[in-house]
Formats: structure tokens, C-alpha cells, sequence
């Protein structure tokens, strides 16, 4: 910023330097699972002076950072592991160089692994087809075309509808020869994979 001032007859010109503080701007993606790695995340600062092999990561306790790579002063990619312990909820997202330490309060979310939470219905009986089995997912991310659905042994599915990340309708028939008792079902939606033992 310049500002002018007359002193006597004469014009000073004065120039004022303003620092503005650091920040990061965004973490880009901003969740992941317990026990999940992810190779890129995008992290972007605000007056940052971020330098290759000097700017230190830090996403919170049982998050490891595998590796930062610095493209300019202000952008980075962080790889990370989630630990299955690690803490759920909001973590602070830090980028340190030297002294300089910029923050994102929140910036990164840990959810739970995906899971099965319900199977409706969760019986059928030996030779029976049932048309529509509804699967619930918790921290799901299935995909209709993508998500592969299994019963367990004997249990041929002939279909599989996806409504959402969270909810599926699937189609079985059970041979008749199935095995007795409990089966794990299965949802398989690339390299996630959500099960429920015994939930049919």
C-alpha cells in the first residue's frame, strides 16, 4: 500500500508493507476411512510459502503422512494412512515451512471402515427366490453397475440395484442344496468392501 503526506513543502511518499496471514484454503479429498491410504490429497494455501522437502503435513494423531510434494508456493499433494484406530471425526489440517505454520481447523474428517448395517430379509429357505433384498450400507460408497453383491455359497444373485451410496436392492435364489445357517453378504464396490457376517 502507498500513501502520500505533505510535510512543510515537501511530498513524502510512504510505502506500508501489510502481511497477510497464512492459511490453508482447501483439502481436496477432505474424508477418509479408518485403515484406508490415499495417495493424493490436494492441499491449497492462502500467502503460503510452501517448499519441496522443507514443508512438513500434519492431518492429527493416526493420520500418517507417507510423503508431501510441493508443486508451488501455495499448492501440495499429501499421501496418507488412516490408521484403524484413529480418531473419528474433524482433524487440523497443518502445512509448517520453517516458521511459517498455516492451519485448517476441521479440515480433514475421519469416518468408520463401510460395513453392513442391515439385510431385510435376513432369511429364505432352501430352493426359495426372493426378488428384493434390501442392504444397507454404513460409510458405503456403492455405485449401480458397479457394486457386486455375494450371499455365500448356494446363494446365486441374480441382480443387483443400487439407490444410493448407502442402499441396495438385490436379487437372490437360494439352490437347494444351500448350506444351513448363517451367511456373510457382501458388498464389493471396487477396492471397498463392506460386509455383515451372518446377515443372511
Amino acid at each position: 500500500m502507498r500513501s502520500v503526506a505533505r510535510l512543510g513543502g515537501l511530498l513524502l511518499a510512504v510505502s506500508c508493507a501489510v502481511a497477510m496471514a497464512q492459511a490453508i484454503l482447501s483439502v481436496n479429498p477432505s474424508s477418509g476411512q479408518q485403515g484406508q491410504t490415499i495417495a493424493s490429497v490436494a492441499v491449497v494455501g492462502q500467502n503460503t510459502n510452501f517448499v519441496n522437502g522443507t514443508t512438513v503435513a500434519s492431518f492429527g494423531s493416526g493420520i500418517t503422512v507417507n510423503s508431501t510434494t510441493v508443486t508451488d508456493p501455495t499448492n501440495a499433494t499429501v499421501s496418507i494412512t488412516i490408521a484403524g484406530n484413529a480418531t473419528l471425526g474433524a482433524h487440523t489440517v497443518t502445512m509448517t515451512t520453517g516458521a511459517e505454520v498455516a492451519t485448517l481447523a476441521g479440515g480433514f474428517t475421519v469416518n468408520p471402515p463401510p460395513t453392513i448395517a442391515t439385510v431385510t430379509p435376513n432369511t429364505g429357505q432352501q430352493g426359495q427366490a426372493i426378488a428384493s433384498v434390501a442392504v444397507v450400507g454404513q460409510s458405503t460408497n456403492f455405485v449401480n453397475g458397479t457394486t457386486v453383491a455375494s450371499f455365500g455359497s448356494g446363494i446365486t444373485v441374480n441382480s443387483t440395484t443400487v439407490t444410493n451410496a448407502t442402499s441396495a436392492t438385490v436379487n437372490i435364489a437360494i439352490a437347494g442344496n444351500a448350506t444351513l445357517g448363517a451367511h456373510t453378504v457382501t458388498m464389493t464396490t471396487g477396492a471397498e468392501v463392506a460386509t455383515l457376517a451372518g446377515g443372511f
